[in-house]
């Protein structure tokens, strides 16, 4: 795709946003003469547990990101949930490393079975939190039977995750 093609895809569909805040910034001047900065949101990785610490999905969007077992990863995961859950009756959690990168965690609970998902999503940049709830409302619906049933977990997932992740994003 062509740069300028870009721009006036962004500057389209951000024209009543002018500032987007995120990873690397780059300006562009509209046909008014307005400056406008954009910044791409970058997420990293997303990973989908439950309170057991089971991870049920896993994947690493920007392949430059380390490598991580997402089973010890899932553990710890659960434990930031359900010690932010008894503390401070929050279903969202962010960690953040630095000044650029973040950990934010989204819990959804699976009413009548005492167990809650969890929502990873690696950051680099400014979270977009509304997109960061529809991702993970939109996997927790489409995926809730398996994520109910431990043993039906070993049914694949992936490829329905992975698609609505593409089409968000």
């Amino acid at each position: 795709m062509e740069f300028t093609h870009i721009i006036s895809e962004l500057h389209h569909k951000f024209v009543n946003k002018p500032i987007i805040k995120c990873k690397k910034p780059f300006n562009y001047i509209n046909q008014n003469k307005q400056k406008l900065e954009f910044q791409i949101k970058m997420i990293l990785s997303v990973l989908v547990c439950d309170t057991t610490g089971y991870p049920f999905y896993s994947r690493k969007i920007d392949p430059s990101i380390g490598d991580m077992d997402p089973a010890i990863f899932s553990g710890l995961i659960s434990a930031i949930g359900a010690i932010g859950k008894q503390l401070f009756k929050e279903e969202i959690a962010t960690i953040s490393y630095g000044e650029n990168y973040e950990i934010t965690i989204i819990t959804k609970e699976l009413f009548g079975d005492d167990k809650s998902i969890y929502f990873v999503f690696l950051i680099e940049g400014e979270p977009d939190l509304p997109l960061m709830k529809k991702l993970s409302t939109n996997i927790f619906i489409e995926t809730k039977h398996v994520l109910k049933n431990p043993s039906a977990a070993k049914l694949d997932i992936k490829e329905k995750v992975d698609k609505i992740i593409s089409n968000s994003l």
